[in-house]
């Protein structure tokens, strides 16, 4: 007897829709090879268009953080999917899969789910045991009941099997060759940051850096639970004159702000093992920018150096050694040797080439 094809799926996310690129690429790739989408998220903008190809299905919560943020929000999420005719679930992280589960078994829809990161190791969770062990507790239960699964990188995958003794493929968040600028002009002295303004992510680094780096000014792209703290720092180190804040850029906009920069910033501190595995998708967005950059030794990052030397990797995260690595950077011909590897290994790793893996997953 042959399998009913999956052709309606509901997709769910504790994200903003419009900030969310990853959910957009495969949402996009699977209503261009057919499918109906359904999107559950929240909004960053009340009034905010539906994106063209799915409908959106926004979930306003009363709570905006913390644990009754993600009760509230997989109560409404679990409402929500019942009331659903789809033939599949797709879960973004461990946060909306409790509600996807429930809503799955209920249903007797297929679940999938994408695991961007190690959701009991993030760096809010230092310190705080009694929370990490219930991240830890969920993610077990439910990661062996998903039959179809995929995360970012080959390192979390591995870590899964370890911890869970379950197997994810791997999908990478890469952008489409399409739309890459072939010849971008730069501000030779722009240094840019992407991404959410959080703890451990570098941002206090790279705004203390400018101290030093007199003749270079800092871009960030990106909201975050620090982003007042991180103005006022810009002002306490009197180089706020230097730093634009811009807020959260539309994925439609991004490159163009990419390709302006000199050099992408992706520092995060060790001490969390969801960052020391981590492949952060600004880091495929500054490659095809052409945008050399500054990354910590971490596995992913080597592992893509070894092959295409397109960053100058760091040890240790701290101011020292971000300008110590600017300085490298700057040496020689070594910029433009690594904004030349940023080309080629543009053509190695691209939505082109991880979108047949995603329907080889849905189909």
């Amino acid at each position: 007897m042959s399998k009913t094809p999956i052709k309606h799926i509901d997709f769910c996310s504790t994200s903003f829709f419009e900030y969310d690129r990853r959910l957009q690429r495969i949402t996009k790739e699977l209503s261009n090879n057919g499918f109906i989408i359904y999107w559950f998220s929240r909004s960053y903008e009340t009034n905010s268009d539906s994106l063209h190809y799915l409908s959106n299905r926004k979930i306003k919560t009363f709570f905006k953080r913390g644990i009754l943020f993600y009760l509230e929000f997989n109560i409404r999420l679990f409402i929500s999917l019942l009331r659903s005719s789809s033939d599949g679930i797709s879960a973004a992280d461990i946060d909306t899969l409790p509600a996807a589960y429930l809503a799955s078994k209920i249903k007797r829809k297929t679940l999938f789910f994408d695991a961007h990161e190690i959701f009991h190791e993030v760096p809010e969770l230092l310190g705080k045991p009694l929370k990490k062990k219930i991240w830890f507790m969920l993610s077990n239960f439910l990661f062996k009941r998903v039959s179809r699964k995929y995360t970012v990188n080959h390192s979390l995958r591995l870590k899964f099997k370890q911890d869970f003794n379950t197997n994810f493929d791997v999908i990478m968040n890469v952008p489409s060759l399409k739309t890459t600028n072939n010849n971008p002009q730069k501000d030779f002295n722009k240094l840019i940051y992407l991404g959410v303004v959080n703890k451990g992510r570098g941002v206090e680094i790279a705004i203390s850096a400018l101290q030093t780096l007199t003749d270079f000014s800092l871009q960030i792209i990106g909201e975050g639970d620090l982003i007042e703290e991180m103005k006022a720092l810009s002002k306490q180190k009197g180089v706020d004159k230097r730093v634009t804040f811009s807020g959260y850029v539309s994925p439609s906009e991004l490159s163009s702000h990419l390709e302006n920069g000199s050099v992408g910033l992706n520092l995060l501190i060790p001490e969390s093992e969801n960052y020391k595995l981590s492949l952060a998708n600004k880091h495929f967005d500054y490659i095809h920018a052409k945008l050399p950059s500054i990354c910590m030794r971490f596995p992913e990052y080597e592992i893509i150096n070894e092959k295409h030397a397109v960053s100058i990797l760091v040890d240790e995260y701290s101011e020292t050694a971000l300008i110590e690595g600017i300085n490298t950077l700057y040496k020689g011909n070594t910029y433009s040797q690594l904004q030349e590897n940023c080309t080629l290994a543009a053509t190695n790793y691209n939505w082109e080439k991880e979108s047949q893996k995603l329907l080889s997953v849905y189909t």
